[in-house]
């Protein structure tokens, strides 16, 4: 399972603030093995494009590094550069929509793209509902944190209990 953060572009037809668009976008994130393969070229085809200038800048200086006889120096320094920009690429991408004024309205944890959009969608529904007279305490956001125990109930049976790892026999 991955995590996906949504954003939402901001609104122009008026509609209330909370309420999804057909515009929401899902930004996977977690390490992209084609950030890591490909980091400049990546970067480019996300818009970054001034983080891809720089990527290419610095990749082409490693290569120029290497060529000068210091290639055990400039080969872990490229694959250095290319995990962090595979693992903080999609980082970079929701700065972009910040940027952009998008609300970043949620988190999922999800397998692919389509069932996070399930699950947003599907939430907002639920609210709707809710919020039009349907049972109040049947729904609930998908997102939401779920309420936590208070710390008495967590100090009579807490992890150890939940798992059944405390018991004997």
């Amino acid at each position: 399972m991955t995590r996906y953060v949504v954003f939402e572009p901001p609104r122009t037809d008026g509609a209330p603030p909370g309420t999804p668009s057909e515009r929401a976008v899902f930004v996977r994130d977690g390490f992209s093995v084609w950030a890591f393969l490909f980091p400049w070229l990546w970067l480019l085809r996300y818009g970054l494009f001034l983080s891809a200038l720089i990527v290419f800048l610095v990749s082409g200086g490693l290569g120029w590094l290497g060529a000068q006889g210091y290639s055990a120096l400039a080969v872990p320094l490229a694959l250095l550069l290319a995990l962090l920009v595979a693992l903080e690429g999609p980082s970079l991408r929701g700065l972009r929509f910040r940027r952009k004024h998008y609300a970043e309205t949620g988190a999922f944890q999800a397998a692919n793209a389509g069932e996070a959009a399930i699950f947003y969608y599907a939430g907002a529904r639920s609210l709707a509902s809710t919020a039009s007279g349907g049972d109040a305490g049947a729904h609930h956001l998908p997102w939401r944190f779920a309420a936590r125990p208070n710390a008495a109930e967590a100090k009579r049976g807490g992890w150890r209990n939940w798992t059944g790892a405390g018991r004997l026999g």
